[in-house]
């Protein structure tokens, strides 16, 4: 029998495809020992089972049912595509009438009380999202400060009839061609940080992709920095260490202190590390210290050369002048590089040329 909620401490739940996107990746920042607040998952098994649950998230085509009966389910999804407004308009009151199974709210609400007392976030966990080369951020509902077993159900469905609006299904016929067409969704669970603090952090320049980790800082909540609906403070560190960018002189009292943006640059990095790729992190920082909400890759970055200086750190330190480029390094490589790595790759058609470049003024 399919599971229908699992802790994110659990090793079933770092599978995307049981807990989608967003839940997975909680789930293994989770069992890395990384700060993320405790919470669970209602899985994607709980939407997938159409005669039982009354829901299904599969390949959704066929005629048109603009008035489908709320008790058929498989009449009440067909048509709901994307080229049809009024079958997703359908499809998205029959989630929100939906009566949620004895068995699933049961489970929902017993993951709920081993949380504790206090509101607590819904958030939707798509499969497929937070991918390299695409992000679902606030293309789906979430649901803040959610208390009592009744309100949470409703938020539930509310999250989960998110699912079937417009503006989703038309970014993903434009970013991610065929996801669409079989959607699976899971839901995220978790207790509200009491944020003094909250932002975004970059553990590479979006832009760029130079190796600095930038810091994006609003107070309280994050919600209105992720909506574009705030100025936030804004901090960099290079790859040295060294504070490169902080709020100017004369502003308001800047909202952390440079030994909190270094702390919280340091869990960037080693997030980003551990997942091999440049991440963009969801933060916030209440009394007790720094909680991880969410990270993903950057999306701007995927495909982008990016260049490291680890094989080349000690030989090169520091800024290099054009001068000592060219007649220096340039030479140390065609030199010494290149013949050792023609030995080893057995390619005598080696262009060392392309083993180091000059980036940002560094090797």
């Amino acid at each position: 029998m399919a599971t229908l909620v699992l802790s994110l401490s659990s090793r079933r739940a770092c599978d995307p495809s049981v807990t989608g996107g967003k839940g997975a990746g909680l789930a293994r920042l989770t069992r890395s020992g990384f700060p993320v607040p405790p919470g669970f998952v209602i899985t994607t098994a709980a939407f997938r089972e159409p005669l039982r649950y009354g829901l299904i998230f599969t390949k959704l085509e066929g005629p048109a049912v603009p008035t489908p009966d709320p008790r058929d389910v498989r009449s009440a999804l067909v048509g709901a595509g994307p080229a049809n407004g009024l079958n997703l308009e359908a499809a998205r009151r029959l989630c929100l009438d939906w009566p949620i199974p004895s068995r699933l709210w049961r489970a929902i609400l017993r993951a709920r009380r081993r949380l504790g007392p206090g509101p607590v976030a819904v958030r939707s966990s798509l499969v497929g999202e937070d991918a390299a080369a695409s992000s679902f951020a606030g293309q789906l509902d979430t649901v803040l400060g959610v208390e009592g077993d009744v309100t949470l159900l409703e938020a539930v469905k509310k999250v989960l009839a998110s699912a079937f609006n417009e503006r989703l299904w038309t970014y993903l016929g434009q970013r991610t061609p065929g996801i669409d067409r079989h959607l699976s969704l899971a839901i995220v669970v978790q207790p509200m940080v009491r944020a003094v603090v909250s932002g975004v952090a970059f553990s590479a320049d979006p832009v760029s992709g130079q190796n600095d980790v930038i810091i994006e800082a609003v107070a309280g909540l994050g919600e209105d920095l992720v909506r574009g609906r705030v100025s936030p403070d804004r901090y960099r560190i290079d790859s040295r260490g060294a504070l490169t960018a902080s709020p100017p002189a004369g502003a308001a009292a800047p909202l952390l202190g440079e030994a909190d943006v270094r702390a919280l640059a340091g869990i960037v990095r080693d997030i980003a590390a551990r997942a091999g790729l440049p991440q963009d992190v969801e933060w916030s920082r209440d009394a007790d210290g720094f909680r991880v909400l969410q990270a993903r890759p950057i999306a701007s970055l995927a495909g982008l050369r990016l260049y490291s200086r680890k094989l080349v750190s000690d030989m090169a330190p520091g800024l290099v002048r054009p001068l000592v480029w060219s007649t220096k390094y340039r030479s140390m490589v065609k030199n010494v590089l290149a013949p050792t790595f023609k030995a080893l790759l057995k390619d005598p058609d080696l262009d060392y040329t392309r083993l180091i470049v000059r980036y940002y003024s560094r090797v």
